[in-house]
């Protein structure tokens, strides 16, 4: 819980952290809803490298005293669709462009 865009009182989850693991803990990008659902982007840090991929996970419950989450997509630079990639970090749109920061070979 925040007091608002200052940040001038911020108050943990009492699941804090909701998230553990190097496969999906560290976020990813921004928050986002779509078609009324709330999804998480988080790094995939496995394989040995930091940014390895991205996990997209749907929020399935929020609350003050909840969080549940559950994993819907794994970007990896296998099936990325993007030649010569070793990692994705971070994923963000706005205005209908998405973007990737990656790294190439």
């Amino acid at each position: 819980r925040v007091d608002g865009p200052q940040l001038r009182q911020v108050t943990p989850h009492p699941l804090n952290p909701v998230v553990i693991g190097a496969g999906s803990a560290r976020g990813g990008g921004r928050v986002f809803a779509r078609d009324g659902r709330l999804y998480r982007t988080a790094q995939d840090n496995t394989h040995g490298t930091y940014g390895y991929g991205l996990v997209i996970a749907e929020i399935e419950a929020l609350s003050e005293t909840t969080y549940r989450e559950r994993p819907v997509r794994r970007v990896t630079p296998q099936n990325a669709g993007i030649g010569g990639l070793i990692g994705l970090h971070h994923v963000d749109a706005l205005d209908g462009v998405v973007l990737f920061d990656m790294r190439r070979r």
